[in-house]
């Protein structure tokens, strides 16, 4: 586990100091210390760019050993999907393509493309995300995001690697970095952890954490040229730790959840990024410390139903040495401030909410060391339950949700 990662220590945290979080063997990886080989190179049947809509979630499953990951529909239909995911897996749908960032130092870390055919979910390719030169000083490069520059590109963003890796799909392999260093800071590293695009505007956000347990050094937004990829602006953002996606509300605009310290509830909340002009801006649209009292606590991750309402993950305030000894999943209503709780557990949960059409769809940690209850829950847009949980494996609780065709 590297000492940089703020979230990668916040689920060891939760587990107790007797747990560690270890990667299992994936399904179609091989185990050991050395660098996987680049696998069956070669571009994917289907399209790494298509704009097909939407129609299912695909969920990680996680249980500090190992990994699982499931199809999951509106209607609550769920089954299982060989994508090879560990313990600490998430999963990037890329047009009709679907790509899981294997964040297992074991392996040396690696993106797979796989895709779904007739006969099954295939492998595209399996790439180590490290340029040669790179391999003797990084073992670990724990990739955040991924996106398709082209039908053959793609954009990697490293967290414990001071740049962003381009990936040429047909070779399976790292072609060539950009730097990102000069914008690290008083932080060892800049520790990029998002990707989004607009247009042809490219956007990275930085954590630039100075401190794991208590950061106070501002995070920034990196605006790339999508086709030379250069840096054509540099924002300091208003708060610390940005976390998860850049959730886009509508055509350049995003809004972002700001973590800030686990230890202090108050340096963080939602921003809005408006990203439509030569440089973008970034305003605050909710502090954590807002939230009513009742449920107040670290917005850890968010999705958007409209402009005025969110469902916000929120996890509460860690005492220094001590688990987070709660996390809820609010519908939260800022114009009236009316808030519903959706999920509430006594434990940490990795899986942020994401809505798809009139549904929610939320992570449920369950509880206990086994997770009892735990699974994919689905919600109408006002908050009312639907169904049953979808369970993503025995004694498994959902990690990662991502929508996908």
């Amino acid at each position: 586990m590297d000492a940089i990662e703020t979230q990668k220590r916040m689920k060891a945290m939760t587990v107790g100091a007797g747990r560690t979080l270890l990667a299992g063997c994936a399904l179609l990886l091989g185990c050991g210390d050395a660098a996987p080989p680049s696998r069956a190179p070669g571009l994917p049947q289907r399209s790494l760019v298509a704009t097909t809509a939407p129609s299912r979630v695909l969920a990680i499953g996680s249980n500090y050993i190992s990994g699982s990951a499931w199809s999951v529909t509106r209607d609550g239909s769920i089954r299982a999907l060989p994508l090879g995911a560990t313990a600490d897996s998430v999963v990037r749908p890329l047009g009709e393509v679907i790509a899981v960032l294997n964040r297992d130092p074991s392996q040396a870390d690696n993106l797979t493309l796989l895709e779904e055919r007739a006969t099954g979910v295939a492998l595209v390719s399996q790439v180590d995300l490290r340029l040669a030169s790179e391999r003797a000083v990084y073992r670990s490069t724990n990739p955040h995001d991924v996106i398709a520059l082209d039908a053959r590109t793609l954009l990697v963003a490293r967290y414990n690697v001071p740049s962003l890796a381009v990936i040429d799909v047909e070779r399976a392999e790292v072609v060539r970095t950009v730097d990102l260093a000069p914008y690290q800071g008083r932080a060892r590293l800049p520790n990029p952890d998002a990707l989004c695009r607009v247009g042809e505007r490219l956007y990275v956000t930085l954590q630039r954490l100075d401190d794991v347990a208590r950061p106070a050094q501002r995070a920034m937004l990196v605006q790339l040229d999508a086709r030379t990829l250069s840096v054509t602006a540099a924002v300091e953002l208003p708060m610390v730790n940005p976390i998860g996606a850049m959730v886009m509300v509508r055509e350049g605009v995003a809004r972002l959840a700001m973590i800030g310290s686990y230890e202090v509830v108050g340096d963080g909340g939602v921003l809005e990024l408006d990203l439509r002009g030569e440089t973008p801006v970034a305003r605050v649209l909710l502090r954590d410390d807002e939230l009513p009292a009742a449920v107040r606590g670290n917005i850890d991750g968010l999705a958007v139903i409209d402009d005025d309402v969110m469902v916000l993950k929120v996890v509460g305030q860690r005492r220094p040495g001590m688990d987070i000894d709660v996390t809820r999943v609010l519908r939260y209503d800022r114009r009236t401030q009316a808030v519903r709780v959706l999920v509430q557990r006594g434990v940490w949960s990795g899986a942020v909410p994401v809505v798809l059409g009139d549904t929610v769809f939320v992570g449920d940690p369950g509880e206990g060391a086994g997770h009892a209850g735990a699974g994919v829950r689905r919600f109408d847009l006002a908050g009312e339950a639907r169904g049953e949980a979808a369970g993503v494996g025995v004694e498994m609780f959902p990690y990662d949700l991502q929508r996908a065709p």
